[in-house]
């Protein structure tokens, strides 16, 4: 009786050996692996799909958020989603295909005796094109590693990322927002010119313009103060010149106005010539004012009413821009959709009488 025992004994252990390497050998075959990763990224569901990767370079930590990113770009490319399953799918079936981005391999043991498997991800880059000294791309609150050396940022999984990038030059730029940038074929390439940040950023575009209306102001006050170049705060010394001292003598009477400015916001260019940093911008300026001279017969008119493209030049030191030309400009202001609009609705003309001109004419 006690032998039949250790027989059934026997019997049932061999049975649910057999049973439990079965269902083993099923549940952790390649094919019940590619299953799992399906469900995983048809349900969305990082927390399922993250321990099913495993990156080619180790320099790529595969996280939560380079999942979900994965996961982002998959739902909104169903073509690739398609053709990555299919190419997981034939990888569960050994089809070997060692230039594969995506390929099954076994890594470890799982219950000490079935085969762990995971799928290698190949990692991705983000390179920068820019004129600007320093760029620092960020995404998910979080640095992308730089790599100096080979010039790009990451290692990152391949998916879609929400990126911000901080470009640094002696110019204060503003954070520039990079929504939906996928990388999935190939690394991406990112402009991040300073003209196309800093001159279509609608914050700067309107304190330029007010800059610009603050600097005819003051344009207006040398005119109508006697020519004190102390009024020109925001221009250049050598727009200023030197010479203002040496016609004063010869003008008897300066009345000017000022009573506005229209910019044109789209006319907006920056670039940077050798280490300076110039920006140039079309302006309908409403300004006009006589000068009376001892001279007989010559009463010169101060007019800048009409269309002038205004030069700027940033001062380093300042740290901010200062005019360095105004010309006239062929720009019709009524071809402009986007302008900034500043007024003077109350404005009252400045005069200053020369008291110690000369009485005699020339």
């Amino acid at each position: 009786m006690k032998k039949k025992g250790y027989i059934i004994g026997g019997f049932l252990l061999v049975f649910f050996v057999a049973l439990f390497l079965i269902i083993g050998g099923v549940t952790h075959s390649k094919i019940n692996f590619y299953k799992k990763l399906e469900n995983a990224l048809n349900e969305k569901d990082a927390t399922k799909l993250q321990p099913l990767l495993l990156a080619k370079e180790s320099t790529l930590k595969i996280d939560k958020q380079g999942t979900k990113a994965f996961i982002t770009y998959m739902n909104h490319n169903q073509a690739d989603k398609k053709q990555f399953l299919e190419q997981v799918k034939k990888s569960s079936e050994n089809e070997k295909n060692e230039d594969a981005d995506y390929q099954i391999i076994e890594k470890g043991k799982s219950l000490l005796f079935f085969p762990k498997y995971v799928l290698t991800v190949k990692p991705m880059y983000f390179t920068v094109t820019t004129d600007a000294k320093q760029v620092s791309l960020t995404t998910f609150g979080e640095t992308i590693s730089y790599n100096k050396k080979k010039d790009r940022y990451g290692p990152l999984m391949p998916g879609t990322y929400n990126i911000k990038a901080s470009v640094s030059d002696t110019l204060d730029i503003p954070i520039v927002s990079l929504n939906e940038q996928s990388i999935y074929h190939e690394n991406k390439n990112l402009k991040l010119n300073v003209d196309d940040i800093v001159s279509k950023d609608k914050k700067f575009q309107k304190e330029i313009s007010q800059l610009a209306d603050q600097s005819m102001t003051e344009y207006q006050q040398f005119w109508g103060t006697g020519m004190d170049s102390n009024k020109l705060v925001h221009f250049t010394d050598s727009y200023k010149g030197s010479d203002s001292e040496s016609i004063k003598e010869y003008i008897s009477k300066i009345s000017i106005l000022y009573e506005g400015i229209q910019v044109n916001k789209d006319s907006l260019e920056i670039d940077k010539k050798l280490d300076d940093w110039v920006l140039t911008l079309d302006a309908d300026i409403q300004m006009d004012g006589q000068m009376d001279t001892i001279v007989e017969g010559y009463s010169p008119t101060l007019q800048f009413n009409g269309v002038c493209k205004i030069t700027f030049k940033y001062d380093q030191q300042k740290k901010y821009w200062l005019i360095d030309g105004i010309e006239n400009s062929f720009s019709d202001a009524g071809n402009w959709d986007n302008i900034e609009k500043i007024e003077h609705k109350n404005a009252k003309a400045l005069e200053w009488i020369n008291k110690k001109s000369t009485e005699s004419k020339l």
